[in-house]
């Protein structure tokens, strides 16, 4: 037996902090959570024998006590999977348990796996399926045995989907995220998936999918309760950036134009080094199918840096769009048409960069195949996304070239609201028949890497100082993403990263140019807040590789308007 006590330290897996106001539902809240912690570290014999606040003496605080028996700890012992579906081959099912035999026992892995079963089983053609864990303890040798049998279900159509709590939202807009539809044989898995992707557009504060009976015994409704969020936002406003400067913002956007499900994006934004005017639109189920549409407008202008100095303008505009293949298999088409403009450029200048002094018309047409398998576009916590992207410029116009990327970002789940992500990039671009432009190369630093400044990564014109960008990179980051307090107005998130990665060959030479090949890398920390009035976010990175000549930028921020 063992006894926790949170009185003037707080406990990291606690739910309330010793400064917190006392409430009842989360002490007993915490209760659960002492429950899980245990459950997921083996302990499967855990009991919770009492919880009691005492009043302190001078009564303004509560020392809580929490009396639990933690039992012996246990692994994982033999593992297995029986059938009795009529030709369903258990050997496809391997791997498909998120365990094996001699990992400490997880309550929430079991639960996962389950999960996982129904899905894999039910890729497999079976509509009707009842899979049930049986879990047996050797308190001798301190293992767990768990049995998965798996059989054939209650057969249950789905008679009707009800969809309530939607105000401005259109009913087919919920209803075309859905997997299942009214007739369709119920699959657990797919009603979890449709959940997913509701939650996923963005448009409602929390959406739940639940089954409730039918008329008949094999018929089942759907029940969805959504509760509307704000989809639009109108912001005026000012803040701070290390790498743009003082910003003034105008924006218009709406995620949900007459609850149609719509994208519209209006932005006007004038810094000290960047200023940028578009316009965006997409419809993203065209004519009631499943192919998205859209349009952009756009003139961005950005001006000198301590490491570029030249001032780049680009003017024109994109066509988009887009199909499903499956329901994590995306493809997009485009094409882009820009005049790009490089002025302003100092006496001093390296002559890579005169030599591109003024105006190029580009003409592109591009595409980008992804595989989404993210439990949630706007904030995952599970899955991985991978995306191929290419374009080729030279349908008219005076510049040519063929520019590829292939990017990929894992997130997992390590505690609750704890996110690992694991994210990685590589770019190249070729030049057809010419040398690739400056303005068209890859440069690294600032957002894209953390602890270096906006082009302070790579080849670099040693007179000058100018960046001159390259034609291959390389980057990968490791973060952990972390809540930081318990607050329903300020939503605060800590994390620490590291970003490596190198870039490489400006297809410029000379004595003046300075090169290197070698990796950097940079560790880093950071806050993000979010307020009401908008989200500031710090960062503060060190660089712990780097060349000679690279530019570092240590702390970076943004303050003002966010969306």
């Amino acid at each position: 037996m063992k006894t926790v006590v949170l009185s003037g330290e707080s406990h990291w897996y606690s739910f309330l902090t010793a400064s917190d106001v006392y409430d009842p539902n989360r002490v007993t809240f915490d209760g659960e959570m002492l429950r899980r912690y245990y459950h997921r570290r083996g302990y499967a014999d855990f009991a919770l024998l009492s919880s009691s606040a005492e009043l302190s003496q001078d009564q303004e605080n509560f020392f809580l006590t929490f009396t639990l028996e933690e039992g012996n700890r246990y692994r994982f012992g033999e593992v297995t999977i029986n059938s009795k579906l009529k030709g369903l081959d258990v050997s496809k099912l391997k791997g498909v348990t998120t365990f094996q035999t001699g990992d400490w026992y997880d309550g929430k892995k079991v639960e996962d796996s389950v999960n996982n079963l129904v899905d894999a089983v039910g890729n497999l053609g079976f509509a009707f399926i009842d899979i049930r864990p049986k879990i047996k303890r050797d308190r001798e040798k301190r293992t767990v045995t768990v049995t998965f049998d798996i059989n054939e279900g209650n057969h249950v159509f789905v008679e009707r989907i009800d969809i309530h709590g939607n105000v401005r939202t259109m009913d087919k807009v919920i209803r075309r995220e859905f997997r299942l539809a009214e007739g369709d044989a119920f699959n657990r898995s797919k009603m979890r998936r449709s959940r997913q992707r509701i939650n996923g557009l963005g448009y409602f504060k929390k959406a739940t999918v639940t089954q409730k009976p039918g008329s008949v015994k094999d018929k089942t409704v759907l029940d969805v309760a959504v509760e509307e969020q704000s989809t639009g936002t109108f912001s005026v406003g000012a803040g701070v950036s290390s790498t743009s400067g003082l910003i003034a913002q105008v924006q218009l956007s709406e995620n949900n134009l007459l609850g149609k499900g719509q994208h519209l994006k209006i932005q006007t934004s004038l810094g000290e080094k960047t200023q940028n005017y578009s316009i965006g639109f997409t419809e993203p189920y065209f004519m009631d199918r499943n192919f998205s549409a859209g349009f952009d407008l756009f003139n961005v202008v950005t001006k000198k840096t301590d490491s570029i100095t030249f001032e780049q303008n680009k003017i024109g505009f994109g066509l988009r769009a887009g199909f499903a293949y499956n329901e994590h298999l995306n493809h997009s088409l485009r094409y882009r048409f820009e005049n790009k403009e490089v002025s302003s450029v100092d006496d001093d200048a390296s002559l890579s960069v005169k030599r591109q002094e003024g105006q190029s018309i580009s003409s592109s047409i591009g595409q980008t195949l992804s595989y989404d398998a993210r439990d949630n576009k706007l904030d995952p916590t599970e899955g991985f996304v991978v995306r191929l992207s290419n374009d080729l410029a030279g349908l008219g116009g005076g510049t040519r070239y063929l520019r590829s990327t292939l990017s990929g970002d894992n997130f997992i789940t390590i505690l609750d609201d704890w996110v690992f992500r694991l994210s990685g990039e590589v770019g190249y671009i070729l030049g057809l028949g010419e040398d690739v432009r400056i303005d068209d190369r890859f440069f690294l630093g600032g957002d894209s890497f953390r602890g270096f400044a906006q082009g302070g990564i790579g080849p670099r014109d040693d007179d000058s100082g100018d960046a001159l960008g390259g034609v291959g990179y390389v980057t990968a980051t490791a973060e952990l993403a972390f809540p930081i307090g318990n607050s329903d107005v300020y939503k605060a998130r800590g994390f620490v990263f590291s970003d490596v990665g190198t870039l490489r060959d400006s297809t410029e030479s000379g004595s003046g140019i300075h090169e290197d090949d070698m990796m950097r890398a940079s560790l880093g920390a950071g806050i993000g807040i979010k307020t009401p009035l908008g989200v500031i976010r710090f960062n503060y990175a060190v660089p712990v590789l780097k060349a000679d000549f690279d530019k570092e930028e240590k702390f970076s921020f943004q303050l003002g308007t966010g969306f």
